[in-house]
């Protein structure tokens, strides 16, 4: 199934937060501790 349906094979979207009214420096600010424990890269 997987061979059979590689990622992206119907197309894919890439979703922005401002579309969605999100402030991703917000965002990074209330989530600091936990980016900080798992050494998380900003996207």
């Amino acid at each position: 199934f997987i061979a059979a349906n590689p990622p992206g094979v119907h197309g894919t979207h890439v979703y922005q937060p401002d579309q969605y009214g999100i402030d991703p420096a917000a965002v990074r600010s209330e989530f600091r501790e936990y980016i900080d424990h798992f050494d998380l890269p900003p996207e």
